[in-house]
């Protein structure tokens, strides 16, 4: 049984990398359009684009590898041999000789300690990269939200004068006064 939860806790860190680099692929597409007034950061933005992507490629490659050439492969391996078993027994066999081939191949034996260590540490990187990711957008919606409130009336669009102006997932409203344009959310 402890096999099965190895493989288990294998592939649930596999798809959990998966799914915190969607979330940040989400979270990049969204921010975009919102982030394109920051110019400064725009080559920030880029190098983790382009981060992210590497670690997409990783987590797909590897994630195609163990499903076709690892789980499947040996799937149709293990049933083509129970359909020739006589009894229980070479069942049995056939059984462990199934999961010793899918642990091997995972890396996960005693005799590829050090290079699972590594790949562990590796899906461990991903939701440290989407941390740093949130600490960006953070303070790239502050820093929209202080130009918005900053703006001078002039540099505000025409449509959006005396209107709720849209800016960094925050309605903020601008008011003309005599002279001026107050704006606050």
């Amino acid at each position: 049984m402890s096999d099965y939860l190895r493989v288990f806790n294998f592939l649930w860190r596999l798809k959990r990398a998966e799914y915190v680099l969607s979330t940040v692929w989400v979270e990049q597409m969204r921010s975009r359009k919102e982030f394109a007034a920051l110019k400064e950061l725009q080559g920030e933005f880029q190098r983790a684009n382009g981060v992210r992507h590497e670690m997409v490629l990783f987590v797909t490659n590897l994630m195609n590898y163990i499903m076709i050439e690892v789980i499947e492969t040996n799937w149709r391996i293990f049933i083509k041999e129970v359909r020739k078993a006589r009894d229980l027994d070479e069942i049995m066999r056939i059984h462990k000789k199934l999961i010793d081939t899918i642990l091997e191949k995972l890396l996960l034996t005693q005799k590829s300690a050090t290079l699972s260590k590594h790949l562990f540490a590796l899906f461990e990187l991903i939701p440290r990269f989407k941390h740093s990711q949130d600490v960006l957008y953070t303070g790239a919606t502050e820093e929209c939200h202080r130009r918005v409130l900053t703006q001078p009336v002039s540099a505000l669009q025409p449509i959006e004068r005396g209107r709720v102006a849209q800016s960094a997932s925050k309605r903020v409203r601008c008011v003309q006064e005599p002279g001026k344009t107050v704006c606050g959310v």
